[in-house]
């Protein structure tokens, strides 16, 4: 399992590697701009969560 692990990694940073390259190789200046902005924008990725009193936390902000 961990040899699996490590090859999937290693998979993943070879293409992410990959994309990055192809962003630098590119000659248009736009390219760039949209892959930076992808990455800072951050998703959460989590879903609703109950707050002690019952309610609903959909904010990012209040699931801290």
């Amino acid at each position: 399992m961990n040899q699996a692990n490590k090859y999937v990694k290693k998979l993943i940073y070879d293409r992410e590697k990959q994309v990055e390259q192809s962003v630098i190789n590119k000659v248009e200046l736009g390219s760039f701009y949209r892959f930076v902005n992808r990455k800072l924008f951050c998703k959460s990725g989590i879903g609703p969560l109950k707050a002690d009193s019952g309610k609903l936390v959909v904010d990012d902000t209040e699931k801290n």
